[in-house]
């Protein structure tokens, strides 16, 4: 940049670079609050996982009661896990 000729040029070249200073500072600050954004979702999905997990349990706890109560009942045959479904391929239009 040319060195200013005039008071009102020098002064209105001290605005551009504090105003750039200004901008890098709230780059920073973006920076920090994606930060903080990103570690208060991590921190919902585990909170969320928990939940699952909980709800995981639960229903395995059911599948033990009716598996007793199949077994119970001389229903043996049902105690056999179903087959895992197979995959399905997705088009990808190629």
């Amino acid at each position: 940049m040319a060195p200013p000729e005039t008071l009102e040029e020098a002064e209105c070249l001290l605005g551009v670079v504090y105003t750039q200073r200004n901008i890098c500072e709230m780059k920073i600050k973006l920076a920090d609050l994606q930060v903080e954004e990103s570690r208060l979702r991590a921190q919902l999905c585990i909170i969320r996982a928990g939940k699952v997990k909980k709800h995981l349990h639960e229903a395995d706890l059911k599948v033990g009661h009716v598996r007793n109560s199949l077994r119970e009942s001389g229903y043996s045959q049902a105690l056999q896990r179903p087959h895992k479904p197979r995959r399905i391929r997705r088009f990808n239009g190629a």
